[in-house]
């Protein structure tokens, strides 16, 4: 039986070789999308007993790896999967490169929609290719009443069909659901989506690794569950969003068109990522197999620390807002009402604060009124760095 209290834990990850905590002593870091939760036993002790057998050399894709992720999303999410439609990757950036490559020349736009996971802009950047920003509608931004709850994000279809008309972008790449914004997409956006794809002979890449960080019992829809497998869809997920496995790096991709899969399988194998690593692979089974009690404690502890920040705020520091979404374990603060240059209130955060948190300019549009906070941490450490944040907005006046 997972409890709160498993959550509760502080865990030390300095000078563990951890991105995340390679910071000064006095600092809290609740930027990268990683958690500070120890992952469900199940994946430890499938790890240690790999571990104790003590060989650890070239390997291949078990069948146990295709049916733990085929099982696991027929019954979680409604979608339908065969072994021959899915490939290993070592992790989703790299699957996304390999689309990018394989699917589009130097110098064309692929098209994302902003505020969006910041690496969207790197990989498409570092393949020569343009990014074809189009920014997400945020409902009443310019409100005159800056304490109230968060504005909005939805989608502009009219924008989003124009841009792609003017620009005709062979990639368009979605996250889904949307980091930073915490957007889970629902059928009716992603069907008009698809339409415009279509019309336009576009590849569609879903990045989908934060699906099952979804709480309230709301429910995540794969762009694939509306798809035929004629349409220019690719899936990229993996286990290790959710259950705190980055480090480990693995992923996989599902293609259930058949001239794409085999195009991106080539490219895949072109980039050297193909190659399975082992920890990938058992952690994978296990977390898909064994791991459903932990994930569902994970994801009301990550709610119960949502509702604590969302009240909190509104109770001392109202100048910040965000809108209280269903997925993902990173709020998106709006702080318009005291800065529009997130570079600057970063830094000065982190300098006088000790408070680490992402800029919200790298994600792309209006983003400069923003930062992202991970809250996938013990409660102590969010009230501490609550407390920090409500001194520090007291020093802006």
């Amino acid at each position: 039986m997972i409890d709160k209290s498993y959550f509760d834990k502080v865990i030390d990850r300095r000078n563990t070789f951890s991105y995340k905590w390679d910071v000064k002593d006095n600092e809290i870091p609740l930027f990268v999308a990683d958690m500070d939760f120890k992952v469900a036993p199940c994946i430890t002790e499938d790890m240690q007993k790999r571990i104790e057998h003590g060989v650890f050399g070239y390997n291949i894709i078990p069948k146990e790896w295709y049916e733990s992720i085929i099982l696991w999303w027929r019954n979680h999410h409604d979608l339908e999967i065969k072994e021959n439609e899915l490939l290993y990757s070592a992790g989703v950036i790299a699957s996304i490169a390999s689309c990018i490559r394989a699917f589009s020349k130097e110098n064309d736009y692929i098209a994302i929609m902003s505020p969006v996971y910041h690496v969207f802009f790197n990989v498409i950047r570092n393949n020569n290719r343009k990014v074809l920003e189009i920014p997400l509608l945020y409902t009443n931004a310019q409100s005159s009443d800056k304490t109230a709850g968060a504005d909005v994000y939805s989608i502009d279809f009219e924008l989003f069909e124009k841009e792609i008309r003017k620009h005709r972008p062979p990639i368009f790449i979605l996250c889904n659901p949307q980091n930073p914004t915490g957007n889970l997409w629902k059928k009716s956006e992603l069907t008009k989506i698809l339409e415009i794809v279509r019309k336009y002979d576009i590849l569609l890449i879903s990045d989908e690794i934060h699906c099952d960080i979804i709480q309230n019992k709301s429910k995540y829809m794969p762009f694939l569950s509306i798809c035929t497998p004629e349409d220019k869809t690719i899936m990229c997920a993996s286990a290790t969003k959710a259950f705190n496995l980055a480090g480990i790096m693995g992923s996989f991709v599902v293609v259930k068109n058949r001239n794409l899969f085999s195009l991106l399988k080539a490219e895949l194998n072109n980039s050297e990522v193909l190659e399975p690593n082992i920890f990938a692979i058992v952690s994978t089974i296990s977390a898909f197999n064994k791991g459903k009690e932990w994930l569902d404690a994970l994801n009301d502890y990550i709610y119960d620390n949502k509702i604590f920040v969302y009240e909190y705020l509104r109770a001392n520091i109202p100048q910040i807002k965000f809108n209280l979404q269903d997925s993902l374990y990173l709020l998106w603060l709006d702080c318009s009402y005291f800065s529009q240059n997130s570079s600057k209130l970063a830094l000065d955060l982190r300098k006088n604060a000790g408070l680490y948190f992402s800029c919200g300019a790298q994600f792309g549009a209006n983003g400069n009124e923003f930062l992202r906070m991970n809250i996938a941490t013990p409660k102590i450490r969010l009230e501490e760095s609550l407390l920090r944040l409500k001194n520090f907005v007291k020093t802006l006046g």
